[in-house]
C-alpha cells in the first residue's frame, strides 16, 4: 500500500502569497493530495467491511459471467415434497393444489402424466419432472414421492423392512423414461439441497389399508392375475385377504421382525400393511428432521372437516396464491364395517408399539 504524507502547515500559502500563481498551484496540489488520501481511506474501510460480511463476495459471484443460472434454477425454485404413503390422498392433494393455484406440480415417477421438463435440477441436471402443462410456481413446487418401504400386499419382509438411509435415497430418486434402458426407464438420485419444504400427508390407517386392498383387487382384475377372482371387493373380501396375507410370509417375518413384534402381530389383520404404514411415517419424520426441512402436517380427513381452512394452510405453507376459489370437490369414502372392534383394538396396540413419538402423536386421533 502506498503511504501519503500529509502536508505540513508551513507548506500552505500565506495570505500575502495567494496572488502569486506558483503559490496558488502549490496550494491546490496540497489540498487535492489531502482530499485523495481521505477518499482512499474511506474506500478501504468500505471494501474491508464488504469482504467481512460477504456482500462483496456475493456480488462478485452474481456478476461472474461464468456462472449461468437457469430461469428456474435451484436458487429460485425449490422442491416441496408431498411425503405420502400410497393411497392416502396423494393424487387429490396434487390436483387440488394445481387447481387452486393455477400452477403445476411435479413427481419423482415415470408414467402417463410427467412431461419432459425438469423445473428444479441439481448441478448434474437431475431433478423431478413437472406434471401437466401449466405455469411453474415461483417458490416451491409440490412434488410427489412415496419414498421406500411401501410395497403392496404380497412382498416379503426382506423387501419392506428397510433402513432410514434406504428411505432417504428413494425419496430423492427420480425416474426418467428411457427406451434404451433395461426396463424402459432410468432411476437417478438428485441432491437433497433441491428440497426446501415437505408436506407430510396422513390418512386414517384403517382407511388407508382398505384403499390399498381395493386397488389390489382392481389391479388383479385388470391385469388378469391368478388371484383376480380370489377376493370380493367388500369387507368379507378384505378379511379373507388379510388371513391369506398374514400366513404368506409367516416364517420370514418371525426371522426378520423378531419375537416381540411377531407375537404382537398375531391378532392384527393385514399386519404387514400396518407395519409398512407405521415404519413409513416414522422415517418420514426422521428425514425431514435430519435434512432440516420445514414440514407441514396434513391429515386427509381435514379436507372433509374444514376444506377451506385445510387448503388455505397448505397453500400458505407452499407460498402459493389461491387464484381459483372453486376447486375439485372432495369425495369421502365411508369404510365403516371392514374391521371389528376387537381387530381395531389389536391394531391400535400394534401401531402404538411400532410408532415413534411423533408418529403416534398424529395417529392417536384415529384410535380414540
Amino acid at each position: 500500500m502506498e503511504h501519503h504524507q500529509q502536508p505540513h502547515p508551513s507548506d500552505f500559502p500565506t495570505d500575502s502569497s495567494i496572488t502569486k500563481p506558483a503559490s496558488q498551484q502549490n496550494y491546490m496540489i496540497g489540498v487535492l493530495s489531502l482530499f485523495s488520501t481521505c477518499i482512499f481511506l474511506i474506500a478501504l474501510v468500505v471494501v474491508s467491511s464488504n469482504i467481512e460480511n460477504g456482500s462483496l463476495r456475493a456480488n462478485m459471484m452474481e456478476h461472474n459471467t461464468e456462472i449461468v443460472h437457469d430461469s428456474h434454477s435451484p436458487s429460485e425454485l425449490k422442491v416441496a415434497w408431498l411425503l405420502s404413503f400410497p393411497n392416502s390422498g396423494t393424487s387429490y392433494t396434487l390436483r387440488v393444489v394445481r387447481n387452486a393455484s393455477d400452477s403445476t406440480t411435479a413427481t419423482n415417477y415415470c408414467g402417463k402424466n410427467p412431461k419432459d421438463i425438469d423445473p428444479v435440477v441439481d448441478m448434474n441436471g437431475i431433478g423431478p419432472h413437472v406434471l401437466y402443462d401449466r405455469k411453474l410456481p415461483e417458490r416451491f413446487i409440490l412434488t410427489k414421492t412415496h419414498c421406500a418401504g411401501k410395497c403392496n400386499n404380497y412382498c416379503p419382509p426382506s423387501k419392506y423392512v428397510i433402513t432410514a438411509e434406504k428411505f432417504k435415497s428413494e425419496c430423492l430418486t427420480e425416474c426418467t423414461e428411457d427406451p434404451s434402458a433395461k426396463h424402459g426407464e432410468t432411476r437417478t438420485r438428485y441432491d437433497p439441497s433441491l428440497v426446501g419444504k415437505a408436506v407430510h400427508l396422513f390418512r386414517d390407517p384403517f382407511d388407508n389399508i382398505i384403499s390399498r386392498f381395493h386397488l389390489h383387487v382392481k389391479s388383479s382384475l385388470k391385469q388378469e392375475r391368478d388371484d383376480s377372482n380370489a377376493f370380493t371387493n367388500d369387507p368379507t373380501g378384505l378379511q379373507a385377504f388379510c388371513v391369506n396375507q398374514n400366513a404368506h410370509w409367516a416364517e420370514e417375518e418371525a426371522e426378520i421382525l423378531g419375537e416381540a413384534i411377531t407375537i404382537a402381530a398375531r391378532s392384527v389383520p393385514c399386519h404387514a400393511d400396518f407395519f409398512r404404514y407405521v415404519q413409513w411415517h416414522n422415517y418420514a419424520f426422521e428425514i425431514t428432521k435430519n435434512l432440516s426441512i420445514p414440514a407441514h402436517i396434513l391429515h386427509y380427513e381435514d379436507y372433509r372437516d374444514d376444506f377451506d381452512g385445510t387448503l388455505s394452510s397448505v397453500m400458505d405453507f407452499l407460498e402459493l396464491p389461491r387464484v381459483v376459489k372453486n376447486v375439485t370437490e372432495f369425495y369421502w369414502s365411508n369404510y365403516t364395517g371392514y374391521f371389528t372392534n376387537e381387530q381395531r383394538s389389536a391394531v391400535a396396540a400394534y401401531v402404538k408399539m411400532l410408532a415413534s413419538h411423533e408418529t403416534w402423536y398424529e395417529l392417536k386421533r384415529y384410535f380414540d
